[in-house]
This record gives structure tokens, sequence and C-alpha cells, in this order.
């Protein structure tokens, strides 16, 4: 059965109460401007109390996200592994905490191959990038140069 979420992006968190003061407000605004149904899989990664509070808050007060808990830290391959597979996207996207991507060129990019689009390439969406690719789990992996 093929799902109805368009895209899922995956951060995985830990410990960055400080940084999420200024991403979380991007993200919700980043995902009232997505088409109906993204979904934004947030992945706290035992992360302190602080930054657990602050995710859970944003959580429930956030139409289209949802929070996933590890109760201690598993390290990040892990916490990415089990966003994505929590994730009912499409397609499927990771990033950073610090949104070291544009969420715009994450959102774009995806929107390219959604359309049939069979590679992107990372000087058109991401400069400085070295690899973009839309694996056969139809995520988009990304690595920094």
């Amino acid at each position: 059965m093929q799902s109805h979420v368009p895209l899922s992006l995956v951060i995985p968190v830990y410990n960055c109460a400080p940084l999420l003061r200024g991403t979380l407000p991007q993200l919700r605004d980043w995902l009232t401007r997505q088409p109906a149904g993204t979904e934004l899989v947030l992945v706290n990664d035992g992360s302190d109390p602080l930054t657990a509070t602050m995710l859970r808050e944003f959580a429930e007060c956030t139409p289209g996200v949802k929070l996933l808990v590890n109760e201690r830290n598993r390290g990040k391959g892990l916490a990415v592994a089990r966003g994505m597979q929590a994730a009912t996207g499409r397609l499927r996207v990771f990033t950073d905490a610090d949104l070291a991507y544009s969420l715009d060129d994450v959102a774009d990019t995806a929107r390219q191959l959604e359309g049939g689009a069979t590679s992107s390439s990372p000087a058109e969406s991401f400069p400085n990038r070295a690899t973009i690719s839309a694996p056969s789990s139809s995520a988009i992996s990304t690595r920094v140069t």
C-alpha cells in the first residue's frame, strides 16, 4: 500500500537545547509551508531533561510532528535508522538538528525526486556537498565534503 504522506523529515537530536531555540521555530515554519500530510520525525536520543522537555512540548503543540524517545543515548546511526523506520513518507530525508542543509532545498530535492527525477545534482541543491542520491528505499542521503 502506498503512503499518503508525501515527505518525512527525520532529525536525530541529542543534548542541544540552546540550538533548538533557533531550529524549532524554523521547523514549525517549514512544516506549515509543506504539502498536507508532510511529517517531521524527531528522535530524542537520550537527551538531557531540558532538551527532552523542549522536544516534547514542540511535538505536543505542532501538527505533523512525531516524537520518538530513546531512553538512553544509542548513537546517531541508530537514531536515524529508528526515525527512518517510523517515518511514513513516500520520500524520507534526514538532516541534523543544526539544520546544516536548507530545509527548502531538502523539500525542493524531494519534490524533484517525487516528480520522476532519478538523481539530483549536488551543485544544484546543496553547494559544497559531495553526494545526493535516491536509493531504492526512496530516502535522500548526503555527505559533507
